[in-house]
């Protein structure tokens, strides 16, 4: 089934939103879930644009945005949100006894601003079509 890119964008835009309401909450772990599934929703939705088809079923920010030319300034920010995706999904990947996956409010206001800048660049091509 095809998604248009719009359809990709405004989940990206309800999960930003999400973001920022647990945030709010102080639940660290998940706003920066959902901040991450912002960016990976936004990059996809400009692959879609992009190929007119369905994105790769990855989660690794960073190869889903070098596939859409994200800028080095915001690539390198993007390792950090990846991180976050595989701490509050997989048990295994955080050592036990570690409160809140490993995400406290500092780690959380950083992801959601990294979510927000690069779902920013994301909107501005989207828009552009460039």
């Amino acid at each position: 089934m095809h998604v248009s890119p719009e359809r990709w964008r405004e989940y990206a835009e309800r999960d930003l939103e999400t973001a920022r309401v647990l945030l709010g909450a102080r639940r660290w772990d998940a706003a920066s879930f959902h901040a991450q599934q912002a960016v990976e929703k936004g990059l996809k939705a400009l692959l879609v644009q992009a190929l007119g088809g369905l994105p790769p079923r990855v989660h690794d920010l960073v190869r889903l945005g070098e596939l859409v030319g994200v800028p080095e300034e915001v690539l390198s920010e993007l390792d950090d949100l990846s991180r976050a995706y595989v701490v509050t999904r997989y048990p295994d990947a955080v050592p036990p006894g570690v409160e809140g996956y490993g995400i406290d409010r500092v780690a959380a206001e950083r992801h959601l601003k990294i979510g927000e800048r690069a779902l920013q660049w994301a909107r501005d091509r989207l828009s552009t079509g460039s």
